[in-house]
């Protein structure tokens, strides 16, 4: 009787740690991924098509943060009674796909260093929840980022560039640095 118990414990815990083991193995290329994403700004999802060996195309949508635009300044705004929607495009090169597997690191996640371009189209709003009203603003930026796995299909990212906001209600544009840090899951 005993042994059965201890087997029967044994098979548990083998099935409790056999879908750990399975995915504890690295990968070593790309995969079209869905994902879901925070940031200071927001939360979006959205999918990561792969064309080619290591380039990207990703769509997404989300609710966050709104803009107003103006000559020499901009602010933005998020409140969580009424978030902003956007629409989010873009274009990533992971450039050192081959360089990491050399290395024996994790491709996981779609893990890697990139350059990339990013096209993100804010609603705006004309909520007494602001106190300004947010423009429809479309931010275009060129950046360069790193993208890493946590735990599981868990992973983070950071990217840093130049972003070219045009408020298409104030009739203004100006260029800003940008500098993004996102905390996000894959599927």
């Amino acid at each position: 009787m005993k042994i059965y118990k201890k087997m029967k414990k044994l098979i548990v815990l083998l099935m409790l740690l056999l879908p750990l083991l399975m995915t504890a193995q690295k990968e070593n290329e790309y995969k079209s991924r869905f994902y879901i994403q925070t940031s200071f700004l927001g939360v979006d999802a959205g999918r990561d098509f792969l064309i080619g060996e290591n380039i990207f195309v990703q769509t997404g949508m989300g609710i966050g943060a709104g803009y107003d635009v103006w000559n020499n300044s901009m602010s933005v705004a998020f409140t969580f009674k009424k978030p902003i929607p956007y629409l989010r495009g873009g274009l990533d090169w992971y450039y050192n796909k081959n360089k990491r597997i050399e290395k024996n690191r994790t491709l996981d996640n779609n893990s890697g260093n990139y350059v990339g371009f990013q096209a993100k189209y804010s609603f705006g709003t004309d909520s007494e929840e602001y106190m300004n009203s947010l423009n429809s603003v479309l931010v275009s930026e060129v950046h360069w980022g790193i993208k890493r796995k946590l735990v599981g299909p868990m992973y983070y990212k950071v990217q840093l560039g130049v972003g070219h906001f045009n408020d298409y209600d104030a009739k203004c544009s100006e260029v800003y640095p940008v500098v993004g840090v996102f905390l996000g899951a894959t599927f």
